[in-house]
């Protein structure tokens, strides 16, 4: 091979890699997320059929513009928000460390963390992978409006 052919294929690899991660971001799945996006109450809905329902006793999501985040439990017409945290933003991942309340006490109470990766999002609806420890599940939110 001559010294050409090598200088050519050289070439060819360097503007390759000079492309590599411009094509990777084109074709990522990934989701930039701004605290924009996701600040307000967020409740918890399922989807059959294409089609968004609401849950009859669904959690609610509250993500603060100050970085706290609340999680309540709905019963009889009652939101119990019995979990409380801080959260953080990275790229396309919500990490929440947080607290609940109804389980132990002050002295033995200990925070724990969860994470939910943030597959699609617009103005109301949100679906996510959460990983809770050693599971993870699909969650869908719809942003609920608090104006009517």
């Amino acid at each position: 091979m001559s010294l050409f052919n090598k200088i050519q294929i050289m070439k060819k690899v360097i503007i390759l890699l000079l492309f590599f991660p411009f094509f990777q971001n084109t074709f990522s799945q990934n989701v930039l997320l701004n605290k924009e996006d996701i600040i307000g109450r967020w409740v918890e809905v399922k989807e059959i059929n294409n089609q968004i329902e609401d849950i009859e006793f669904p959690y609610t999501y509250i993500f603060r513009d100050n970085d706290t985040f609340h999680l309540g439990e709905a019963s009889d017409g009652v939101i119990l928000f019995n979990v409380a945290g801080k959260y953080t933003i990275h790229e396309d991942v919500i990490s929440i460390i947080y607290l609940d309340f109804l389980k132990g006490n002050a002295h033995n109470r200990k925070a724990k963390q969860i994470s939910l990766k943030v597959l699609s999002i617009n103005s109301n609806l949100m679906t996510a992978m959460v990983t809770d420890y050693d599971y993870s599940y699909k969650l869908l939110l719809k942003k609920q409006d608090l104006t009517q």
